[in-house]
């Protein structure tokens, strides 16, 4: 049996989009035995696909060098085959070099991965050449040829997975019940919010597509930590707007006794999801959901790096505008700012039909 480390530590989509690379190896690499380290966060999502979720926290500055003595010791007793890591990250690259893992794989980003990975590729993803996944499946492809699996495979036959429990699903139901959702209607669940990493369509927008889709439709509005007040202004200035009672309702992480399982859970309730290029997207995709999203041109956050991948039921607005950015907005530089204002209300509408 071979024992393979995979790692990927940063946020809810980009570790949704490693899992194609992680289902790859368990394919193609028989008797293998997969050890994927995440936030801890988001662990529950993942439990289930591999044999074992690793949650791994940043080390504090105080007591840091004893932190990775110790992070060092732990991967030396696994006594790991090889180490893939998805996203360079200095602190685990280091370690997993120290710990003697014989086969590193990872992208050749800075000096430092030239002496923690023994082998790997130079891919340059700030020029958004192909899907995040995508990246991550030619890395994959590496360790299989390193560990002598040189078969021929078709990308395309690696989709992004989650972990979803019966026991959610449950939870998730029984809460929006008590609020007078009906499981008989159909549902759209709008999670508006997101963390910064890309331009989003305005907020005015998203309220009023919200009321109109209230109008035909239960609608779920859902917020995370990260989002702070959102959830109230949405529900204040929705407040006043007539005959959406028992149409519409709003979800919080106060809601989810188990945390990120329990969202999974109202995701996996949804007829439609509609989300900007954040995490709950790429849940909802990787559940089989239509989903509906927004993605700004900019060249590192647009939709051909970033978008939901192998998600036939997707349907993706990008503002019909020449950027010239690369990293991010120019704001009032820019003579089609503020170009996400450019998607319609009316032309998402028309996607949204159920």
């Amino acid at each position: 049996m071979k024992r393979i480390l995979v790692v990927r530590v940063d946020r809810i989509g980009d570790s949704v989009l490693s899992t194609p690379a992680i289902a790859m190896i368990q394919d193609q690499i028989k008797d293998t035995k997969i050890t994927y380290v995440v936030r801890p966060e988001i662990k529950p999502i993942f439990e289930g696909l591999v044999d074992e979720v690793w949650p791994f926290e940043s080390l504090g500055r105080f007591g840091f060098f004893e932190s990775f003595l110790k992070l060092v010791a732990e991967i030396r007793k696994k006594r790991f085959d090889a180490a893939l890591i998805l996203q360079n990250n200095r602190i685990l690259s280091a370690a997993i070099y120290a710990a003697g893992v014989p086969v590193r794989v990872g992208p050749y980003s800075h000096p430092l991965s030239f002496l923690t990975f023994n082998h790997g590729l130079r891919q340059r993803r700030s020029r958004s050449e192909k899907n995040e996944a995508e990246y991550g499946l030619d890395l994959a492809k590496v360790l299989m040829s390193v560990l002598g699996e040189t078969k021929l495979v078709s990308l395309k036959n690696y989709t992004p997975k989650v972990s979803l429990s019966s026991e959610a699903v449950s939870r998730a139901r029984d809460s929006l019940l008590e609020m007078g959702w009906s499981s008989q209607l159909k549902t759209v669940v709008v999670h508006p919010g997101m963390g910064g990493s890309a331009l989003n369509w305005p907020e005015k927008y998203y309220l009023q597509l919200i009321e109109a889709l209230a109008r035909g439709f239960q609608v779920v509005v859902t917020a995370g930590a990260a989002d702070g007040d959102l959830l109230e202004r949405y529900r204040g200035a929705l407040a006043q707007t007539k005959n959406l009672q028992g149409q519409l309702f709003f979800w919080t992480d106060k809601n989810a006794p188990s945390g990120l399982s329990d969202f999974l859970g109202v995701l996996s309730l949804a007829d439609l999801v509609i989300a900007p290029s954040t995490g709950p997207l790429h849940l909802a995709a990787a559940l089989g959901k239509r989903v509906i999203s927004f993605y700004p041109p900019i060249t590192v956050q647009n939709v051909k790096r970033w978008g939901p991948y192998g998600a036939p039921n997707a349907t993706v607005f990008t503002p019909e505008v020449k950027c010239g950015a690369i990293f991010t907005c120019m704001g009032a530089r820019c003579h089609d700012y503020p170009c996400m204002e450019k998607i319609s209300v009316r032309e998402v509408l028309e996607k949204a039909r159920l």
